[in-house]
């Protein structure tokens, strides 16, 4: 199970993580890879239409990130389905459960 926070306003519990303020216009969001077992993940500072580079267990690839739709081989290209993209903000009372294909969110939030 992965666990992951934010602190900022309204958010001070020593239990979520400690990352860092966002640049302008930026969000935080968790790339969660299925090619390989375990699955890895890392943390971004991204906006829409940012490129980044990913490397997992296939080598590197170059992907794009398209807010609300997930992570891309450029802009126009296909849909990285082996990836998935989580906005922190958007789970923050909550966690993700990498072992299940997608990922599950659970929120613990009633």
């Amino acid at each position: 199970m992965l666990r992951v926070g934010v602190r900022g306003p309204d958010v001070l519990s020593s239990t979520e993580g400690m990352l860092p303020d966002l640049n302008h216009g930026k969000k935080w969001v968790l790339l969660v890879c299925r090619h390989g077992e375990p699955p890895c993940f890392e943390v971004l500072q991204l906006r829409d239409g940012d490129t980044f580079v990913h490397r997992c267990e296939i080598g590197e690839e170059n992907l794009t990130y398209v807010e609300g739709k997930g992570v891309f081989y450029g802009l126009d290209g296909p849909p990285a389905t082996r990836c998935h993209v989580y906005e922190l903000a958007r789970i923050l009372k909550g966690y993700i459960e990498i072992g299940k294909n997608p990922p599950e969110v659970v929120s613990l939030i009633r």
